[in-house]
């Protein structure tokens, strides 16, 4: 069972400095489409099995929240403009997934509205180490023109 998300100021100041530093250095599109490249498509689960073998995590940055979520945030270039890649895990229990619920409240404090049905974002799970899992979020950066990204 996923714990429950606690928000507190200091968790809130973390946040936006983590926006605030990865905002700095997105992913320029063409490593993105390289990155991109090695991931299977339409999957809504992406194991460590289907990476390439030299596959490299582009750089993020991380917040830890009380009392055991783990939330990485990147910028990226992409076909539909800027996007923010929000990551969460709960750390330290392999197996273990965020729930739907922890994620969206996460996804918000980071500046993702994810839509009453998800449909405003693109969202999978992850293996990101053997047998932990995240669950990935991509909406575009609301400094972009409003528009869903597919």
């Amino acid at each position: 069972m996923a714990p429950p998300v606690l928000i507190t100021d200091k968790v809130k100041t973390d946040i936006a400095k983590a926006i605030s530093e990865a905002r700095k250095t997105p992913l320029p599109a063409d490593v993105f489409m390289e990155v991109a490249k090695g991931i299977p498509q339409g999957k809504t689960v992406v194991r460590l099995a289907d990476r390439k073998p030299d596959f490299v995590r582009p750089e993020s940055q991380h917040v830890l929240i009380p009392v055991g979520y783990r939330a990485s945030i990147s910028f990226e270039e992409q076909p539909t403009g800027l996007v923010r890649h929000l990551s969460v895990s709960v750390y330290g229990k392999p197996g273990d997934c965020p729930t739907p619920p922890a994620v969206r409240m996460i996804a918000q404090e980071f500046g993702i509205e994810c839509g009453e049905n998800w449909n405003d974002v693109l969202i999978w799970v992850e293996e990101y180490e053997l047998g932990y899992f995240a669950i990935n979020v991509v909406a575009l950066d609301p400094s972009q023109p409003t528009e869903t990204v597919h």
